[in-house]
């Protein structure tokens, strides 16, 4: 009889601190996520990056969507425009980068010298100011005019203004690319 009732007291207790912590489990756990989210969210937010160069691998597609590159034709100048949407990461790598940051176009390694038709690019680097360069929460928009030569014919003007011929470049301090982004005839945005 003994045994019994040890066994029932034992089975009870189980029962009820089971129970007890069965149901504040979930509650546990939710606010478990709750604190691992802040603490990530103020990590990303607190991390300071000395240099673009410190997560260059992280420039690509997984962090990074692209419109189509527009083109606007404007007679002796063409205007380049491309929205970058950012990932959550990326925007504030880049808005905590203590060094500067540049954007440029530049011409896609080809069988065209897109140099031979520019006389300039204005401006020749873009600041990488993103709270300058935002057009919403998480896009900014990079613009670049090139002024071409004036002795450009109909065919070089065709190729000038065709988006494969281009790609985006992320610039370091020191103005050397870092990372490259190619395809801007295709939006990658949807």
């Amino acid at each position: 009889m003994v045994k019994s009732v040890i066994s029932c007291i034992i089975f009870l207790v189980i029962i009820l601190f089971g129970c007890a912590d069965a149901s504040n489990f979930q509650t546990a756990l939710d606010d478990g996520e709750t604190r691992t989210e802040s603490i990530s969210e103020s990590m990303n937010n607190d991390r300071k990056f000395y240099s673009i160069n410190d997560y260059m691998e992280e420039i690509n597609n997984v962090n990074l969507k692209t419109s189509k590159l527009n083109i606007v034709d404007k007679g002796e100048q063409i205007e380049l425009q491309i929205d970058i949407e950012l990932s959550n990461y990326l925007k504030d790598a880049l808005l905590n980068t203590e060094k500067p940051i540049y954007f440029t176009f530049a011409e896609v390694a080809d069988d065209y010298n897109l140099s031979q038709f520019i006389l300039k690019r204005e401006p020749l680097f873009i600041d990488g100011d993103i709270n300058n360069l935002l057009v919403n929460n998480n896009t900014i928009s990079i613009k670049q005019s090139i002024v071409t030569r004036n002795s450009v014919n109909n065919t070089q003007k065709e190729i000038l203004l065709n988006p494969e011929n281009y790609q985006l470049a992320f610039l370091n301090e020191d103005k050397k690319a870092v990372a490259i982004v190619i395809g801007l005839e295709t939006a990658t945005i949807h």
